[in-house]
């Protein structure tokens, strides 16, 4: 049986972002997404979906490959609209974040948000993923949670996270849409390289491929 490792480590990875960003950031650490997170948070998921699509070979690689073109595309996307959201609040602008949706409108009209409301729903502001700790919990707190958003007794400014995710918060270096973004760019490697193997193999998968993705956008 065929069992590619690299795409196997690449669903992996991406599953682990969205798990990482829904269990611990958002509901340990009360970070609540906005709704360009949850876009990037869709993204990462058909990512992972068409990852696992070439596990196994190449029988759907049209399929797979029109996801995953899809998923770099709208994630790119919604990471570049994240960042702009932050430089917004950075410079004291909050009126400078217009590229935050009112409402989620997700590809054929499916209704995560209602499907996997813990998923899919959203419930920040964009520019603005700093906890809000919900006052039942302000007690309640263990000894991890107060490192990552702080204590009741300083009104939560001293944790790690209290400002908002960094990837080196002491920088304020790398904010979570940069993050996505160098995450995105490693998987499109992977992706470019493996569809000109494809092309060179089967130029017919590769225009299916095209053809689906093309879809997918107009959609």
């Amino acid at each position: 049986m065929i069992f590619n490792k690299t795409w196997f480590l690449l669903c992996l990875f991406s599953m682990a972002l969205v798990l990482f960003s829904h269990y611990f950031l958002q509901l340990y650490l009360f970070m609540n997404p906005c709704a360009n997170c949850v876009y990037i948070r869709f993204a990462i998921c058909v990512f992972a979906l068409g990852a696992f699509l070439l596990i196994f070979g190449n029988k759907f690689a049209f399929l797979a490959f029109a996801m995953l073109f899809y998923a770099l595309f709208l994630g790119f996307k919604y990471s570049f609209l994240l960042n702009e959201s932050y430089e917004a609040i950075a410079n004291a602008n909050p009126f400078g974040v217009t590229s935050c949706p009112s409402e989620l409108n997700f590809i054929f009209s499916l209704p995560l948000d209602k499907i996997f409301p813990s998923l899919f729903t959203a419930t920040g502001t964009c520019g603005m993923d700093a906890p809000i700790v919900p006052e039942f919990m302000s007690d309640q707190l263990s000894k991890i949670q107060e490192f990552f958003v702080g204590t009741k007794e300083a009104n939560f400014t001293n944790g790690l996270y209290s400002k908002a995710w960094f990837l080196i918060p002491k920088f304020e270096f790398i904010n979570m849409a940069q993050g996505i973004m160098i995450c995105l760019v490693f998987f499109s490697f992977f992706v470019i390289k493996d569809f000109i193997i494809l092309i060179k193999n089967s130029k017919a998968k590769a225009v299916i491929a095209l053809f689906f993705f093309a879809v997918l956008l107009i959609n």
